[in-house]
């Protein structure tokens, strides 16, 4: 609510590279994960602006503002 994302206590980028390693291990065992995947496509997008704030930063991808 008051779009205060630092200090961060996990990254933004942090997030996004462990959904890239856990797509990875999903993809090697043949499991289907379009969640993590809606997650991993959500967050790299916040990624390059947001990158190095707390995750729930996220939201600055979808606000006007």
């Amino acid at each position: 609510m008051e779009r205060r994302y630092e200090p961060a206590w996990f990254r933004v980028a942090d997030l996004v590279k462990d959904l890239r390693l856990a797509q990875d291990l999903y993809r090697r065992s043949g499991s289907a994960t379009p969640l993590t995947r809606a997650a991993a496509n959500l967050f790299s997008r916040a990624a390059p602006d947001h990158g190095e704030l707390d995750t729930p930063a996220v939201a600055e991808t979808f606000t006007d503002t």
